[in-house]
C-alpha cells in the first residue's frame, strides 16, 4: 500500500530529524565531539534501534536484543567528549 509506505517514511524522516536535532543540541551545549555529524550519527542510532527490534522480532532471543542495546550504549557513549565522560563519573561518585 503506497500511503501505508509513505507514512512510514515520514515517521523514520521525522524520527531522523528529531534525533539529529537532539544531536546537534548535546554539540552546542559541548557534551559531545565537535568533528560529530549530527545526521549520519541520528541515522547510525535509528538503524541500531529498527536493527534490534527486527532481530527480536525474528529471532526471539533476549540476549540478542541485550547485545544490540549494548552496542547502542556503547556508540553513544564513544560521541561524548572527554570531559563529559569525567564530569558524568564524578556525579556518579557523588551520588
Amino acid at each position: 500500500n503506497a500511503g501505508f509506505h509513505r507514512k512510514v517514511l515520514q515517521i523514520s524522516d521525522r524520527l531522523l530529524r528529531t534525533i539529529a536535532g537532539a544531536i546537534r543540541g548535546a554539540k552546542e551545549r559541548d557534551e559531545i565531539k565537535a568533528d560529530i555529524i549530527p545526521e549520519k550519527s541520528a541515522a547510525h542510532i535509528l538503524s541500531f534501534f529498527l536493527g534490534g527490534t527486527m532481530l527480536i522480532k525474528s529471532l526471539p532471543v533476549w540476549e540478542i536484543y541485550r547485545d544490540c542495546r549494548e552496542q547502542l550504549t556503547n556508540y553513544l557513549e564513544s560521541l561524548r567528549r572527554q570531559n563529559s565522560r569525567r564530569l558524568r563519573a564524578e556525579c556518579r561518585k557523588s551520588s
